[in-house]
């Protein structure tokens, strides 16, 4: 799900949305480590490689918001119907329906075989683990150090008291 919340609302693209790209990766290993991030940047830098524009409705509010004049812009009316987000739209790209006992379900994605990878390339989940172990590895440095700095205080104390 936080995979379809990227793909739809955070950086929307137009087409795969099934494909994880690295971006995507690197934004779900940080969300899932609670790691802090710079979105404004990561939604400009997303917004600036599009070739449409993902977030048409929240620019214009901004613009409208800092009374920008848009005089000789070229522009269309967006038609509510045409372009609201609404749960039926929502449940159908995020591929949920319901039951016929009423309950909500997903629908189940049938498992395609591993696709080969080019020679010397990294699949998303080899670039997660080194992700995982690099962080791992800073968090062992830095309890080490901790840990060095601790007892050099510890062995100054023991010298000064005694």
């Amino acid at each position: 799900m936080l995979h379809y919340f990227i793909a739809y609302i955070l950086m929307p693209k137009h087409s795969n949305h099934y494909q994880i790209n690295d971006t995507e990766m690197q934004i779900i290993y940080a969300v899932k480590k609670k790691l802090q991030g710079n979105w404004a940047y990561v939604i400009m830098h997303h917004m600036f490689h599009q070739k449409k524009l993902s977030y048409a409705r929240l620019v214009t509010k901004i613009i409208q918001f800092c009374q920008i004049n848009l005089h000789g812009e070229s522009r269309f009316k967006m038609i509510a119907k045409e372009h609201e987000i609404n749960i039926w739209a929502s449940n159908k790209n995020l591929e949920i329906f319901k039951d016929k006992d009423g309950i909500f379900k997903h629908k189940e994605v049938v498992s395609y075989a591993a696709t080969l990878l080019p020679e010397g390339s990294v699949s998303n989940e080899i670039l997660y683990e080194k992700m995982h172990s690099i962080e791992n590895l800073f968090r062992t440095g830095f309890r080490d150090r901790h840990l060095e700095i601790a007892n050099i205080k510890q062995n100054q104390n023991l010298e000064d008291s005694g």
